[in-house]
C-alpha cells in the first residue's frame, strides 16, 4: 500500500544512508516499479576524481549499486517504510565502455531483474548525454532489519 507521494527529482540524500563524501549520486528523476533513473555530476573534488580530472572507472560500479540504492530508498518510502539498508555483494557482467570527468552530468538507469528472500540483482546502464559509458548487473543484500 502506497502511503506517501513525493515529487521528483528527489535528492539522493534523502534516500541513502551514503553522505559526502561517499555520496556518489545526486537525484533520482524517474520512477517506476523496480527501477528509474538516477543523476550525478561530477564535482572537482570527488573521491573517485584522479588529478587529470577523470574518474575512476570502478566508479561506475558504485552509481549503478547507489543508484539501485536510492530506487530502492523511493520505493520504500512511498510504501511507508524506513529506508533500507543494502550492501553490494556481486558484480555481473560489467563493462567499461567510455570515461568520464569533472563536470560531466551522468543518468544511471537501474532496473531491478530478480529477487530473492533478501537478494536484489539489478541491472544498470551508465549514460553520458546518449552514450553508454558503462554497464553491469549489481547483486544488493537487504537484511530484514532483524539481521543486523
Amino acid at each position: 500500500m502506497r502511503n506517501r507521494s513525493l515529487d521528483l527529482p528527489v535528492a539522493a540524500g534523502m534516500l541513502l544512508p551514503q553522505r559526502p563524501p561517499l555520496l556518489a549520486v545526486d537525484y533520482l528523476t524517474e520512477f517506476h516499479s523496480g527501477g528509474g533513473v538516477v543523476e550525478s555530476t561530477i564535482a572537482p573534488d570527488g573521491i573517485f576524481v584522479t588529478k587529470d580530472g577523470s574518474v575512476e572507472p570502478t566508479v561506475f560500479v558504485e552509481l549503478i549499486a547507489q543508484a539501485f540504492a536510492t530506487v530502492k530508498g523511493y520505493e520504500d518510502m512511498m510504501e511507508g517504510n524506513r529506508v533500507a539498508k543494502g550492501f553490494l555483494v556481486e558484480v555481473k557482467g560489467f563493462e567499461v565502455l567510455g570515461a568520464a570527468q569533472i563536470g560531466d552530468k551522468l543518468s544511471i538507469v537501474i532496473k531491478k531483474v530478480g529477487e530473492t528472500d533478501d537478494f536484489a540483482l539489478a541491472e544498470g546502464t551508465v549514460m553520458r548525454e546518449t552514450e553508454a559509458i558503462a554497464c553491469g548487473k549489481v547483486m544488493v543484500w537487504v537484511p530484514k532489519e532483524e539481521a543486523l
